[in-house]
């Protein structure tokens, strides 16, 4: 049947996508660069909105001026509020922050360019092993077939008369061995 052809290089870029290390530290990279920018994010406007609704009842009983007897009330109140804040520097802050971030980056970067480096070394080690075999077996296929013809001839010969026992088996044996 017909055999598929891989590359070298298709070999590698296919194990690289369905490498689950080297997908982790894909995303190991992602996560760190998002860091950086939450660490910048530090620097930028801040805006806090909050409201609320407050209901309290009073269980007093309140005379009113004409002395009648009034049943307790509800009172509600409404509670809203905005902050905004700017932070112009903050020693150890954002920027550090950001800086470590950066680090990360750098070493989630380097692990996986350590990982591919890995399997990319793993990978032409095989494919040069499984040439190294071919070839063996194509060098196997060789001589087997050379063998072949060799005892054919000597035993047409011997079937002609030309060779002798002795000397059809030493014809045969000297040619295996060249």
């Amino acid at each position: 049947g017909d055999a598929a052809e891989l590359t070298i290089h298709q070999a590698i870029e296919t194990a690289k996508k369905h490498r689950p290390n080297i997908q982790a530290l894909e995303y190991k990279i992602m996560e760190e660069k998002l860091k950086v920018k939450e660490a910048w994010s530090g620097y930028r406007p801040q805006v806090q909105l909050s409201s609320g609704i407050e209901t309290s009842n009073s269980s007093l009983a309140v005379i009113e001026e004409s002395n009648t007897l009034s049943s307790p009330s509800a009172m509600t109140y409404g509670l809203a509020s905005i902050q905004a804040q700017q932070l112009l520097y903050q020693f150890g802050g954002p920027q550090q922050q950001a800086k470590i971030a950066q680090a990360g980056v750098a070493i989630a970067q380097y692990d996986k360019a350590t990982q591919e480096a890995a399997l990319t070394y793993e990978i032409t080690k095989t494919c040069i092993d499984a040439w190294v075999i071919q070839q063996q077996q194509a060098l196997f296929n060789q001589l087997e077939l050379s063998s072949k013809r060799i005892f054919s001839r000597a035993q047409q010969q011997h079937d002609v008369e030309l060779l002798d026992k002795q000397d059809f088996f030493g014809s045969v044996e000297n040619r295996a061995l060249a």
